[in-house]
C-alpha cells in the first residue's frame, strides 16, 4: 500500500497553457472549450517518495495537472508568476491571486528543489544534468521506500519553512471550512510529529442581518478599582479566547488574570459572543482581574507573551513549533560543475511586476551561445550571512529603564502612567517623573501622551470658544441694555393680567417698570400717578404680604401722563422739598412761588421770578434801606402798623430764644444761619463769636487775642459749647 501524499504548500490562482499551434496562451477551464467557466485552480507541492506538483480546479476538484520534479522545468518570473515546462514539451503559467501567497509558494518550491538535490544518490550528477529537466542525462536516485519528511542540510530536524507552510495551510483550510483539506494537512503534521498549539479566534459565520463588527462595553474591576469602562470593537463570532488575547494585546491584562462574566455566568474560552447572547453594539459584560501573583504570572512572562503577539513567528521559526530550527551548516566549497536549472521561454512573456521575492542566485552568462536559451546557475550552497551587529545603545534611556516598578505586581510602567497598567496600583509618591524629552517613550506611552496633549488642546479650544461666546453674549446683552435705556417706557413682550384692573394686556400694551419689573397696563399706571399726593410715586404692586418698595422713575411718569399733570407732579415735589429743608427761604413777594436754599456766606436772595431783593438776615424785602435802617423803621411802625409790629415781635422772639442776637458794635439783629460759631455782621462787618455773643478779637482787629473771646488761647476753648471751628 502506497504511502499517502504530504501537502507541503498550496497556492491559488489562474493556470494558463501555451498552444504551440496557435502560438498563444489560454486559461485552463473545467469544461473544454468553455472560456466563460474559467475558475481558479490550486497548485500543490506534494511529497511522497519524491516531490511533485499537482493542479486541482477550485470549483469541482478535478485534477488538471500532475508532474514530478524530475520531469519539470520551473522558473519564477515574479512573486506572482510561475512558469512550468513539462517533459512532453507542454508549457504552463500560474498567475497567483495574491503576491504573498505566490512568494511563499515559490520559497517552499525552491526549498523542495534543494532538498531533492541534496538527497544521497546512487549516481552522481553529471555536467549535463538538468535538475528537474525533461532530458536529464542523469536522473534522481530511487527514493527511499519509507516515507520521509524533508530534512535540513544536517539531516536532522524538519525544515522550518516546510512546517510553517503546513501550519499556514491548516489555518487557511480551517478558516475556509474545508474539512477534507484540513484533515489531510493535520495528518501530515501528525506524521511529522510537530508539536503545535492553536487558538480558535472565531467560530462559524455571522448570521445574516447581524453586523460584521460590534462595540462591546466592558466594565473592568479588580480588588482595588471599580467602574472602569472600556469599549472594544469585536466580531459577534469571536471566541472568549480571542477576546482575552485582544485585551492582553491592547491593555496588557494577562490572559491568565482575566475572568469574564456574561449573563451572570463565566463563559468558556471556546464559546463565542453570540453563544452568550451578545450580537449587537452596546452590549455590556464584566471583566474581573485577579492579581498576577495569584495566577503565577511574572513580569518577564507577560513581556514575552506580549512580544509574541506584537512580533509573530517568521518562516525561519514558524508558529506552532515548540523548538527552534537549527541554522544550516554548509559543506566546504568545491568548484561546481555547470548545471542547467531554469528555462527562459521566448514565445510567452507574461507581464511581470518588475521584482521578485525569491533570493537571487549567483549567476553568470557564458560568452558563447551554446546555453540553449537556459541560464546557467552556480549550484554552490549560499554561505550563511553574518549575524547582524546589535544596534547601538541610544543616547537617551528607554521608558523601561527609567520607568517605575509596581509595588504590587512588579511590572515596569512608563514614567507618565499614574497607575499600573496591569493591576491599577497607584504610582509611588516618591517617584520623580523624568522631564519630557529626556528619555525615549514606548508606543503605549507615546500614544497616551499624544492623547493627553490632544485633549488639552481640545479643552483649550473649548475654553476659548466658551470665552468668545460669553464675550459675544455679554456684548449683545450690553447693547440690549443700552437700547432699553434709551426708551422712555419698557413695554411687555408677552400677555399678562394687570394686577390693578385684572384685564388681559396684549404685548406692547403694558408697561414693565424698570426698577422692579412689575407689569401693569398704561391706563392704570397713569391714574395711579395722578392720584398720588406724594412727591415720589411708589410702585402699586402689593399682595397683602408684600408691598413693592421701588419707585416709578421721572421719565416713566413723564411718558404716562399729560404735560400738565407732569408739571403738577414736579411742583408737588418742589413744595415738599422746600418744606422739609432747614435752610430754605421763600421769596417774601406775595404769590411768588420762588424759593432758595442758602448757606452762611449769602445774606441776600435775588428772586429770579419777581426780581425782588430779599434780605436773608431780616427775612424781608427792604430795598433802599440797610438792615439797621429797616429795623429802626420797623420799631417806629410797630406802634401803628400791625404787620410791622408782628415782624418786630418775631425778631424779638428770635433774640430771646437764641436764634438771633444783636451786634455788639452796631446793635442790629444778626442771625447764624448755619455752619461754625464765627459770624460777621452784615452792617458793620465786625467779626462776632456766636456762643459768647461778643466780639471775636480785641481792639487791634483780626488776630488780637488781648480781647474778644480769646478762643484757643493756651489751648482752652472760649465756651463750653464752642464748636472749635474758628
Amino acid at each position: 500500500m502506497a504511502a499517502p501524499d504530504i501537502i507541503l504548500v498550496t497556492g491559488k490562482g489562474y493556470l494558463s497553457r501555451y498552444d504551440q499551434r496557435l502560438q498563444n496562451w489560454f486559461q485552463v477551464v473545467p469544461v473544454e472549450g468553455d472560456p466563460e467557466n474559467a475558475t481558479p485552480v490550486r497548485l500543490l507541492i506534494l511529497q511522497n517518495d519524491g516531490f511533485s506538483l499537482k493542479a486541482v480546479h477550485d470549483r469541482n476538484g478535478s485534477v488538471v495537472l500532475v508532474c514530478n520534479f524530475s520531469e519539470t522545468i520551473v522558473s519564477g518570473q515574479s512573486a506572482s508568476v510561475l512558469n512550468l515546462t513539462l517533459k512532453d514539451g507542454n508549457k504552463y503559467c500560474m498567475q497567483f491571486t495574491h503576491t504573498d501567497e505566490g512568494a511563499q509558494f515559490q520559497m517552499i518550491l525552491r526549498s523542495a528543489f534543494e532538498e531533492a538535490r541534496r538527497k544521497p544518490t546512487g549516481k552522481p550528477y553529471s555536467s549535463g544534468t538538468k535538475l528537474g529537466g525533461a532530458a536529464a542525462a542523469g536522473t534522481l536516485p530511487p527514493p527511499a521506500k519509507a516515507m520521509e519528511a524533508p530534512r535540513s542540510p544536517l539531516g536532522g530536524a524538519t525544515s522550518g519553512e516546510t512546517v510553517g507552510a503546513l501550519i499556514e495551510s491548516l489555518k487557511k483550510a480551517l478558516a475556509a471550512g474545508d474539512v477534507a483539506s484540513a484533515k489531510e494537512v493535520a495528518g501530515n503534521l501528525a506524521q511529522l510529529k510537530v508539536k503545535t498549539n492553536m487558538i480558535v479566534e472565531s467560530v462559524g459565520d455571522i448570521p445574516p442581518g447581524r453586523p460584521g463588527t460590534i462595540r462591546l462595553n466592558v466594565n473592568v474591576e479588580d480588588r482595588v478599582e471599580t467602574g472602569v469602562k472600556i469599549i472594544l470593537t469585536v466580531r459577534p463570532n469571536d471566541t472568549i479566547a480571542a477576546l482575552k488575547r485582544k485585551m492582553f494585546h491592547e491593555y496588557t491584562f494577562p490572559v491568565q488574570a482575566q475572568r469574564w462574566i456574561m449573563g451572570r455566568r463565566i463563559p468558556k474560552d471556546f464559546e463565542t459572543l453570540l453563544e452568550n447572547g451578545i450580537g449587537i453594539s452596546g452590549a455590556n459584560c464584566y471583566l474581573y482581574l485577579v492579581s498576577a501573583e495569584k495566577v503565577g504570572v511574572t513580569k518577564r512572562q507577560a513581556e514575552l507573551e506580549r512580544q509574541s503577539l506584537n512580533h509573530p513567528a517568521t518562516p525561519q521559526n514558524p508558529p506552532g513549533l515548540d523548538r527552534a530550527i537549527p541554522a544550516p551548516v554548509y559543506p566546504p566549497y568545491v568548484e561546481p560543475q555547470q548545471t542547467y536549472l531554469q528555462p527562459r521561454p521566448e514565445a510567452y512573456q507574461p507581464q511581470s511586476a518588475g521584482y521578485t521575492t525569491l533570493p537571487p542566485p549567483r549567476t553568470r552568462i557564458p560568452s558563447g551561445g551554446d546555453n540553449g536559451g537556459y541560464m546557467r546557475m552556480d549550484p554552490r550552497p549560499r554561505r550563511p550571512t553574518p549575524a547582524p551587529t546589535p544596534p547601538k545603545r541610544p543616547a537617551k534611556p528607554t521608558a523601561d529603564e527609567v520607568g517605575w516598578h509596581c509595588p504590587a505586581c512588579t511590572l515596569i510602567n512608563p514614567p507618565t502612567f499614574p497607575g499600573c497598567s496591569m493591576c491599577s496600583t497607584e504610582r509611588p509618591a516618591d517617584y520623580q517623573v523624568p522631564p519630557e524629552g529626556s528619555y525615549i517613550m514606548d508606543a503605549d506611552e507615546k500614544r497616551r501622551y499624544e492623547d493627553v496633549r490632544r485633549n488639552e488642546q481640545l479643552m483649550q479650544q473649548l475654553e476659548q470658544d466658551w470665552e468668545r461666546e460669553a464675550n459675544e453674549e455679554a456684548a449683545a446683552n450690553f447693547q440690549r441694555i443700552l437700547d432699553t435705556e434709551g426708551q422712555e417706557l419698557i413695554t411687555n413682550t408677552e400677555d399678562f393680567e394687570c394686577l390693578i384692573c385684572y384685564t388681559d394686556v396684549a404685548p406692547g400694551e403694558g408697561v414693565v417698570l424698570r426698577d422692579c419689573l412689575h407689569t401693569f397696563c398704561k391706563e392704570c399706571l397713569g391714574e395711579h400717578i395722578k392720584a398720588s399726593e406724594e412727591p415720589v410715586v411708589m410702585c402699586p404692586y402689593q399682595d397683602g404680604l408684600y408691598s413693592c418698595p421701588e419707585v416709578i422713575t421721572e421719565r416713566e411718569i413723564k411718558a404716562l401722563v399729560t404735560p400738565a399733570e407732569f408739571k403738577k407732579h414736579l411742583d408737588r415735589g418742589l413744595t415738599t422739598a422746600e418744606s422739609q429743608a432747614a435752610n430754605s427761604f421763600h421769596c417774601k413777594t406775595p404769590d411768588c412761588p420762588s424759593f432758595c436754599f442758602f448757606d452762611d456766606n449769602n445774606n441776600f436772595f435775588p428772586c429770579p421770578v419777581c426780581g425782588k431783593q430779599n434780605c436773608l438776615t431780616c427775612k424781608a424785602i427792604h430795598e433802599g434801606m440797610n438792615c439797621k435802617q429797616y429795623q429802626d423803621d420797623l420799631k417806629r411802625r410797630a406802634t401803628n402798623d400791625d404787620a410791622a409790629r408782628k415782624t418786630q415781635e418775631a425778631l424779638d422772639t428770635m433774640v430771646r430764644d437764641g436764634e438771633a442776637m444783636k451786634c455788639p458794635k452796631c446793635g442790629i439783629i444778626v442771625q447764624k444761619k448755619d455752619g461754625c460759631d464765627w459770624i460777621r455782621c452784615t452792617m458793620c462787618k465786625v467779626e462776632i463769636c456766636w456762643v459768647t455773643r461778643g466780639l471775636r478779637w480785641g481792639p487791634g482787629g483780626t488776630g488780637d487775642t488781648s480781647g474778644g473771646c480769646r478762643c484757643r488761647v493756651a489751648g482752652k476753648p472760649c465756651h463750653p459749647n464752642c464748636g472749635n471751628c474758628h
